[in-house]
């Protein structure tokens, strides 16, 4: 793109700064996504998902859930 006067560059200038608020809008969203994905929770999730159904995982969860419940309460 060829700049030849002070109002193509203007234009310029703002279509540059858009971009510039939507990637660090779009980078900001990809970072919580990543940090969210990373919790310990949802790696079991994740990784116990690549090996069981999720009505089996969801059950496995629920019951080691009850089980850690029931030693932290001394149960």
């Amino acid at each position: 793109m060829r700049i030849n006067n002070a109002l193509e560059l203007r234009i310029a200038i703002e279509a540059l700064e858009a971009k510039r608020q939507l990637q660090k809008h779009e980078l900001i969203s990809q970072f919580h996504e990543t940090a969210d994905s990373l919790k310990p929770g949802n790696l079991i999730k994740s990784a116990m998902g690549n090996i069981m159904p999720s009505a089996v995982l969801g059950s496995v969860l629920k019951t080691a859930g009850t089980v850690g419940v029931g030693l932290l309460t001394g149960n």
